[in-house]
Parts: C-alpha cells; structure tokens; sequence
C-alpha cells in the first residue's frame, strides 16, 4: 500500500509561498481510495503535510504493479503570473 498527502508548493512572482493543494481528479490507472472507489480520487489527498486526516485517507494501489492519478491544481490566486520552483511532498508507507 502506498499511502499519499500531497501538498504542492510554489513561489510565485506576488506570492512569495503558496500551498496548493489537488482540487479536481483527472483520471487514474491502477489506484483507489481507501473504500476501493475510483473517483474523486483528489479528496483523499486534498489535505496538506501539516494538516493530515491521520490516515483516514489515501491512495492505493496493487503491490508491484504500476499506476498513476492525475489532479489538478486549480486554486491559484486571480494574479498568477508565473512559478519560480515547484516542490511535491508525499507521505508514503509500505503496508
């Protein structure tokens, strides 16, 4: 099992540090949450690394077997103009 809380963070031209976190679920191959369920797969990874759920969330997939999720990352401020670097920070564990 990998389990994943994923908060991405960028520092903007007028927004020296900015979390986002994953807002909308793009699709996925070979992952599911906690319940086994397929959509809205970005709310069990939508908290930040400071703000976790305690496990009460996350994603999974089959023991070596591949997979990916995409989510997007739409909440940007109205003033967005450009990101200066870009970090992903996830929390994994081996079941």
């Amino acid at each position: 099992m990998i389990q994943f809380s994923t908060a991405f963070s960028g520092a903007f031209a007028t927004h020296p540090s900015l979390t986002l976190t994953p807002d909308g679920h793009v699709s996925a191959s070979g992952i599911q949450d906690q319940d086994a369920g397929t959509t809205n797969l970005h709310q069990a990874i939508n908290e930040g690394m400071d703000n976790t759920d305690g496990d009460t969330t996350y994603l999974v997939n089959s023991a070596n077997a591949g997979g990916h999720v995409w989510v997007t990352l739409s909440d940007t401020p109205s003033d967005f103009a450009e990101m200066l670097t870009f970090k992903i920070q996830v929390r994994a564990r081996k079941a």
